[in-house]
């Protein structure tokens, strides 16, 4: 018995994700270039991606399940090698290397999602700081006492009383 539907799961995952991380990618470019229109739609396709993604990963934990019951084992937290001792030495290797590439798009991802979240959080300090230089300061509509006003000294009469 093979691994075959856990090789066809894991290249799907693969594939899928190697399409999300060019999303990210496009990403980056439509925020340096401020393009919100295109963002909005690369946003709706990224969350298509990872609906997708979720699917095939329910397709990989279902596979394994049928792999493990076929061979009739019972394995507490199954991992991808966990499972190497009972398939064949191609089916190992196969895996072990789809499993490697997903790992490195999985790190490659996270890498440009930070950078798309700094892009991000500087173009908010930007719009930010814009709007603080175009709208006025605000003046103190509450009413004090005139008692309780500050005074800091700097406030003289034209009348010197002490003259």
């Amino acid at each position: 018995m093979t691994a075959q539907n856990i090789i066809q799961s894991l290249a799907m995952l693969l594939k899928i994700q190697q399409q999300l991380n060019d999303l990210t990618i496009e990403k980056t470019e439509f925020l340096k270039q401020n393009e919100i229109k295109k963002l909005e739609e690369l946003l709706k396709a990224e969350e298509k991606q990872i609906k997708l993604l979720g699917k095939a990963d329910e397709n990989r934990q279902k596979a394994v399940e049928d792999f493990l019951n076929r061979k009739g084992i019972v394995i507490e937290d199954v991992t991808l090698s966990s499972l190497y001792p009972f398939m064949e030495e191609n089916d190992r290797e196969i895996i072990r290397k789809l499993h490697a590439k997903l790992s490195e798009e999985i790190i490659k991802m996270k890498e440009q999602n930070e950078l798309n979240q700094q892009l991000t959080k500087q173009s908010l300090q930007f719009v930010n700081a814009s709007l603080e230089m175009l709208s006025p300061e605000p003046e103190e509509v509450t009413y004090k006492h005139p008692e309780n006003k500050k005074t800091d000294g700097s406030h003289r009469s034209f009348f010197d009383s002490k003259a």
